[in-house]
């Protein structure tokens, strides 16, 4: 986890060394725009307490966006978001039945980004880190037993044992196209345990890790 806030901290700082000389040559549109994006999620956990062995879970993310021009090229954008994180995990018990746990928890979170904005030819390449700060909204386990040919599941309310405010380190670059399309790709590095409680099969230093892709839209 150091070495992954050293790296942010040492892109950072690169990008915003860079931005000056781009600033003399970059020409576009200066004023705040707003805009909306969408996209699927790949999440799993980590930690000292983490599954060795686990799986990724699939989700989505959909919310809102703002960006604020502090200089031609760099930009502020906060966003609010629906996004939903989590794991699998697949394991034999001690009666030798197979057992897969699902994991998935919703969150409301707010990214708050900083970007470079580089124009070449048609597109803006805008790579761009920040932090990110979730509430938990919702958290649901279920696990799925199988005795011979008969199937047992069993579903699980379990926000009381996770904790209320997630926290992460976000990496990322979008593309611009047309001045209104962006796609793109982030990874957010979770910094906080999610647990408060150990819970059956993991205890509490675990944190959340999400892979974005992203479509939005701009509306300048």
């Amino acid at each position: 986890m150091i070495l992954v806030i050293t790296l942010a901290l040492l892109l950072t700082g690169s990008m915003y060394a860079q931005y000056n000389q781009v600033d003399t040559i970059v020409n576009h549109n200066t004023k705040t725009a707003f805009g909306f994006l969408g996209g699927l999620n790949i999440s799993q956990i980590s930690g000292a307490d983490a599954y060795r062995s686990r799986d990724t879970n699939l989700g989505v993310h959909v919310g809102l966006l703002m960006q604020i021009p502090l200089k031609q090229s760099l930009l502020f954008q906060p966003e609010l978001l629906y996004t939903q994180k989590g794991y699998s995990f697949q394991y034999i018990n001690d009666a030798g039945n197979d057992v897969k746990t699902d994991d998935r928890y919703a969150y409301a979170e707010i990214p708050l980004l900083f970007k470079l904005n580089v124009p070449i030819d048609e597109v803006r390449i805008q790579p761009y880190a920040g932090m990110s700060l979730g509430l938990l909204l919702s958290a649901k386990s279920k696990r799925t037993t199988t005795i011979t040919n008969n199937t047992v599941t069993q579903s699980y309310d379990v926000k009381e044992h996770m904790s209320a405010i997630d926290m992460g380190l976000v990496l990322g670059a979008d593309v611009v196209v047309m001045e209104r399309i962006i796609l793109g790709g982030s990874y957010n590095f979770g910094l906080l345990n999610i647990n408060k409680d150990s819970m059956p099969d993991i205890g509490t230093k675990v944190h959340n890790g999400v892979f974005m892709l992203s479509v939005g839209y701009l509306f300048n």
